[in-house]
């Protein structure tokens, strides 16, 4: 599998920036997990919108989703140039329905993400809701002997997040900021806590992603090497083997 990163902030892009957004490739099989501000321009870099083959919404916050907007009017048109392509599959929580009725369009096969697995080509996904402000998906995609693991958004305490990572190549997990500036309120893990977690799941990589643009990304590797040492920024438009 080949793992693009096409953004990494949250919860808004920076000036030059884009939120959530990860291109997963096997063989001819095109994933597209997360679709946040700025994801959909990114992607085009990569793969012309009609070669993909599935795309996968952790969960319906704007900084996950909202580019699934402006990607209605991307398939409205590539269809009125003659693209004969089937329903793109979108698979996504069921909730909010307000969220979801703003994605939900003839162009897209709306499912709803639950327990089952989905394949796509040879990669086969499994899903595990976590603990989240809105209802939220984290996503394994295992191929060939190789898993990577996407935390979506989670609580810094989700106690099952670490058993659904378990023994993952890659770990792409939320951690917003470095431990010192995390504030009560803050309903995501910081660098230190994403590498305990990158610890305690046995891990061979942890990305960190989701991080606030005014963040530092030395201070946010040095801060997740604390509690595990292969700890890495998932670095925009970087491609990296699994």
């Amino acid at each position: 599998m080949k793992l693009r990163v096409l953004g990494n902030q949250g919860p808004f892009p920076g000036s030059e920036g884009a939120c959530s957004g990860y291109l997963i490739e096997h063989a001819e099989a095109r994933l597209l997990l997360d679709c946040g501000p700025g994801v959909l321009a990114r992607l085009q870099r990569y793969a012309p919108l009609e070669t993909l083959s599935l795309v996968v919404l952790s969960h319906l916050h704007a900084d996950h989703m909202s580019d699934m907007l402006a990607l209605r009017y991307a398939g409205s048109r590539l269809g009125k140039e003659g693209c004969d392509k089937a329903l793109l599959p979108v698979y996504m929580p069921s909730e909010p329905v307000l969220e979801r009725e703003l994605i939900d369009c003839p162009l897209f096969g709306v499912r709803d993400i639950a327990d089952s697995e989905i394949q796509a080509g040879e990669m086969r996904l499994s899903f595990y809701k976590t603990q989240h402000t809105y209802p939220c998906y984290a996503v394994c995609v295992e191929c060939g002997g190789k898993k990577l693991v996407y935390s979506g958004d989670t609580l810094p305490g989700d106690p099952g997040l670490v058993d659904f990572a378990r023994g993952a190549d890659v770990f792409l997990c939320d951690a917003q900021v470095p431990h010192a500036l995390k504030t009560p309120q803050m309903p995501h893990p910081t660098g230190f806590e994403a590498g305990q977690r990158a610890k305690a799941a046995n891990v061979k990589l942890l990305l960190l992603t989701h991080i606030l643009p005014s963040v530092s990304y030395d201070d946010l590797i040095a801060d997740a090497s604390a509690a595990f040492p292969y700890a890495m920024v998932a670095q925009p438009s970087c491609q990296y083997e699994i």
